[in-house]
């Protein structure tokens, strides 16, 4: 919407133009009014000016155009999220048939692991389950909660905290070169969660599961979504926040916890600072609109993501993840966070074969955006030497129009009977030499009626103003 009002605003930023334009002005006044008189019709500049202009706006517009469709693009970039499977097919949403084989997952909605690892296989049956899918949307729909699936040498659609990983022990590599100019891959990881915990979340029985003897913690996909289900909202919408579990302790402690598992650096004020303007919002996985809820009737908890607020830094992370109580009646399980557990937007994904993550900060809260700033309005080295050239000869050119002037108003002056062949006499009936006798003669100028210095100035200006071409800066373009 604002494109026309900046891109002219850019062409008279070229003092050429904005010259052709008050010269325009000048001849219009002086065709139009009294004030002064103009020897040249403003069409005459206007006109060519307006081309040129047009000209200008039109390579404008195309470069804008690829502009906006390359963001279209991106915007409408496919990702994948998790939901549950009902959900997806009431609201005819897009299922990814080509994650998981196009089968949806199955979870238990069981959130005791001790019992549940207590029950054998074949009673297990009996749980309530519910099913999760991969739905495709597009990146512009990703909202903070969603559980956002990333495959290799794709780019990280938002900020996400790092859940699960393809690769040992939840660990991802990413290349941060359109963020920071590094080629070098970073290594990233899943948070430090206990083993035990991963052991015990895990579907199979535990003499099934697979632990080398390097104790190296390997998932499938099927696995990661599980294990990441199984405590969130989609396996239990009527859940509430783990943050609100009354066995929990205060949050002071949760906030110093972060602060010890941070490394110091000399950032350390400014992270500080950061949490105690910590989110009190939870984002709880993945519905965003099931929050905070009363904790009175239930005892299912889901987990949920405390972060600081929304800044620029993109070095540093600081925030909480609250798991459900792994005993009944026991308190949520708080696992910090740090910038090793953080995914950045416009990351790539490489040398890993998913990634499992929280989508935290999306749209402009992302530290990326933060980051960005609106593109400064600067000319060209070659414009900014044409601009200075033509103000150069600009100003020659009215001193010259001005010394013009004065002569001209001088010799008015001293010779005004002379100059009958302009028009001039004192003597109103005076015959005008050369013409017969019987022909009526027109009205002689009297001194009184002739132009003033700045009239003079004006119509010697509409007379030169072609010293600068009006073409000057479309044919810079064209031969650069």
């Amino acid at each position: 919407l604002n494109f026309l009002p900046v891109a002219i605003y850019e062409q008279f930023r070229r003092v050429a133009n904005l010259y052709f334009l008050i010269v325009g002005a000048v001849m219009f006044i002086g065709q139009y009014t009294d004030l002064y008189s103009s020897v040249v019709d403003p069409v005459t500049i206007l006109f060519p000016l307006a081309c040129v202009i047009s000209v200008s706006l039109l390579q404008e517009g195309i470069v804008d155009l690829g502009r906006h469709r390359s963001d279209s693009q991106v915007n409408n970039h496919q990702c994948v999220i998790l939901r549950r499977s009902e959900k997806l097919d009431a609201e005819s949403g897009n299922r990814a048939d080509n994650i998981n084989r196009g089968q949806d997952v199955e979870v238990e909605m069981d959130k005791n692991y001790l019992e549940r690892r207590s029950i054998p296989s074949t009673e297990r049956s009996t749980l309530e389950c519910c099913k999760i899918a991969f739905e495709s949307v597009k990146r512009m729909d990703i909202r903070q909660g969603h559980l956002l699936l990333v495959r290799n040498r794709d780019m990280i659609p938002a900020d996400l905290v790092i859940l699960a990983s393809s690769a040992d022990n939840g660990n991802a590599y990413i290349e941060t070169s359109s963020i920071d100019g590094e080629t070098n891959l970073k290594l990233r990881s899943t948070a430090n969660l206990p083993k035990e915990l991963l052991e015990k979340t895990r579907e199979q029985n535990s003499e099934d599961i697979n632990q080398p003897e390097d104790n190296v913690i390997r998932e499938t996909l099927e696995q990661a979504t599980k294990r990441i289900c199984r405590s969130s909202i989609l396996a239990s919408p009527n859940g509430h926040n783990a943050i609100e579990n009354p066995a929990n302790r205060d949050s002071s402690s949760a906030e110093s916890a972060v602060n010890e598992n941070t490394p110091a650096s000399s950032s350390s004020n400014l992270r500080q600072s950061l949490m105690k303007r910590i989110s009190s919002m939870a984002m709880s996985f993945s519905e965003p609109g099931n929050r905070n809820k009363s904790c009175e009737d239930d005892s299912s908890y889901v987990a949920a993501l405390k972060s600081e607020a929304p800044n620029a830094s993109v070095n540093t992370f600081n925030g909480v993840l609250f798991l459900p109580p792994i005993e009944s009646n026991g308190p949520s399980l708080e696992i910090p966070l740090s910038a090793e557990n953080f995914l950045l937007r416009g990351a790539i994904l490489r040398n890993t074969e998913w990634v499992l993550g929280l989508s935290c900060y999306t749209g402009k809260d992302t530290k990326l955006v933060r980051n960005s700033f609106d593109t400064p309005s600067k000319l060209s080295r070659l414009d900014e030497l044409t601009n200075r050239t033509v103000f150069y000869i600009l100003s020659f050119m009215f001193t010259l129009i001005a010394i013009l002037a004065i002569m001209a108003r001088r010799n008015i002056d001293q010779f005004f009977d002379q100059l009958w062949y302009l028009g001039m006499s004192s003597d109103q009936a005076r015959k005008w030499p050369y013409l017969p006798d019987n022909f009526e003669a027109p009205r002689w100028e009297t001194k009184d009626e002739t132009d003033n210095w700045i009239q003079m100035f004006f119509r010697i200006l509409t007379t030169v103003f072609s010293l600068v071409p009006v073409t000057l800066y479309v044919t810079v373009e064209i031969v650069t």
